[in-house]
């Protein structure tokens, strides 16, 4: 662990307290995504339940995990990186091709702009991202086999989408829906996006 390490723990902690307090404490009136903190998400078990649905605070919760490890000294930390990285990125490019767009066309209150938006929304959906190129930078190899790893977050993020709605009967971000053709167009270019990524950070730790 050094310097670098430590600030970015920082960082993404202090984001993470921020999307608690957004969901657990903040009394807030959200009609414009898949949250209903005044009605039907008043339980603390639902409101985890929406939470852990959140692509977003997945992958803040599991990069904070990842530097627990580093800290620790895991051994197979390299190959949890190569499963993690990949979807954390695309993660954030969908926030903006799909999520931020979504967000701005229901919001009734304000039409936001990309310069408008707070650290608690910049650093999870952006700024993260060169904190992941940079800890990709320290892997020692990338063979061509791990192009496959990120699999395992993908089914982890489908499972979330599955278990969200059948306990509250709402589908993630109300976009992902599995009963929709659209979705599944979705995750097509979800995982072709993966894959790119993927192949490219081979093709650069090959030279």
């Amino acid at each position: 662990m050094n310097k670098y390490n430590y600030l970015s723990i920082i960082l993404i902690l202090v984001s993470f307290i921020f999307s608690i307090y957004d969901t657990f404490i903040y009394p807030r009136k959200n009609k414009y995504d898949d949250y209903f903190p005044e009605h039907k998400d008043k339980s603390l078990f639902k409101k985890i339940i929406w939470y852990l649905s959140q692509f977003t605070y997945q992958k803040q919760l599991i990069f904070l995990f990842y530097f627990y490890l580093k800290f620790k000294n895991y051994k197979n930390l390299e190959r949890f990186l190569k499963i993690i990285a990949p979807p954390m990125m695309i993660i954030n490019l969908f926030y903006f091709k799909y999520l931020f767009p979504n967000y701005t066309k229901q919001c009734s209150e304000k039409n936001y702009k990309l310069y408008e938006l707070s650290f608690y929304d910049i650093f999870p959906h952006l700024l993260d991202t060169f904190i992941i190129i940079l800890e990709l930078s320290s892997l020692s190899s990338y063979k061509f086999n791990d192009i496959h790893l990120p699999i395992y977050f993908q089914l982890m993020m489908l499972i979330s989408v599955i278990i969200n709605y059948k306990i509250r009967k709402v589908w993630s971000y109300n976009i992902v829906d599995l009963k929709q053709k659209s979705t599944y167009k979705m995750l097509i270019e979800f995982l072709i996006y993966n894959y790119i990524v993927a192949y490219v950070i081979y093709k650069i730790k090959k030279k």
